[in-house]
């Protein structure tokens, strides 16, 4: 749930056997593979996760408690880090350091993520994004540290601790976290920010986005290549008047879209036209502006010759 809401394409196996490293249909056509924490890698798995990560691979660690707590020698070396002990607590605090991961998040404020447990870990050859913060301990009354995630700790109050590490690995990099993002949130009604922070971390792994509608959340977009050009697929999943109220057969339009085309991609597009119309878009220096968008609208790119 939490990828499709992000707007990201994915696919899931329930097993990573050896020997799907290379060739097409190996591990090296996702640009990104997720372990979750409930998933425990066999060593045959993370030395294929290394061998993937080699080659130029993106891999996000989870969480993988019971391996760090067993000190499985090719998991400690996946992620870069080894576990020093390991933390309990009513919940803790993540508090990431990147531009990227910091993306639509409260500024300088860490998100609370209800987990019990944590890794305490020992870094090894990583690049710290985002550190664990404790809860605050009132020393009067201490029974709060248990029953409620009070506030956060100052860092002159309590150890932070490394959260959010990326290992490099040859030509590709291993984001390990110290906390589960996916850990259930017990104020999913009126904060988001666990869900967010969860999707900037794909993010950061993914890289630019090739295409993205600034400001319009609720607008999909997915991208098909076809000879000699390629075709965006614009959805609006606002569309109608809502659950409890009906509709008559209004139409509702979103206007001026602007649609922001990655740099590599932008280089290579001449021409960009509503389809099946064919009108042409002005394209500018960072995309081009959508018109309107109703339910459903095509766009075609017309790459220029050598690409």
């Amino acid at each position: 749930m939490l990828l499709r809401k992000g707007h990201f394409l994915f696919n899931v196996f329930m097993d990573l056997p050896a020997g799907r490293g290379k060739g097409p249909d190996g591990l090296l056509r996702h640009k990104v593979i997720i372990v979750p924490h409930t998933r425990k890698l066999s060593v045959a798995e993370t030395k294929e996760l290394h061998e993937y990560a080699a080659q130029g691979g993106r891999v996000l660690l989870e969480f993988p408690a019971q391996q760090m707590r067993d000190h499985e020698p090719w998991h400690e070396k996946l992620a870069g880090a080894r576990q020093v002990r390991e933390a309990q607590a009513y919940a803790f605090y993540l508090l990431p350091e990147d531009k990227v991961l910091r993306k639509n998040l409260p500024a300088d404020e860490p998100v609370q993520l209800y987990s019990k447990n944590a890794c305490v870990v020992e870094l090894t050859s990583v690049r710290v994004l985002g550190k664990i913060v404790q809860q605050f301990k009132d020393k009067v009354r201490t029974s709060d540290n248990q029953t409620v995630a009070n506030y956060w700790a100052r860092p002159d109050e309590a150890e932070r601790w490394p959260g959010i590490v990326v290992n490099k690995m040859g030509k590709g990099q291993v984001m390990f976290l110290a906390l589960p993002l996916t850990v259930a949130n017990q104020d999913a009604a009126r904060c988001p920010w666990p869900e967010i922070l969860a999707q900037n971390c794909v993010r950061y792994l993914l890289g630019e986005q090739m295409v993205s509608v600034g400001g319009y959340n609720r607008v999909e977009v997915n991208l098909c290549r076809q000879p000699g050009r390629l075709v965006l697929h614009f959805v609006n999943h606002g569309y109608g008047a809502g659950e409890f109220i009906h509709g008559y057969g209004e139409q509702e339009f979103l206007r001026d879209l602007p649609v922001r085309l990655g740099a590599e991609l932008r280089r290579t597009v001449n021409r960009a036209a509503l389809e099946p119309e064919g009108k042409s878009l002005r394209l500018t220096d960072e995309g081009f502006v959508l018109p309107s968008l109703g339910l459903y609208q095509a766009v075609s790119l017309k790459a220029q010759k050598g690409h």
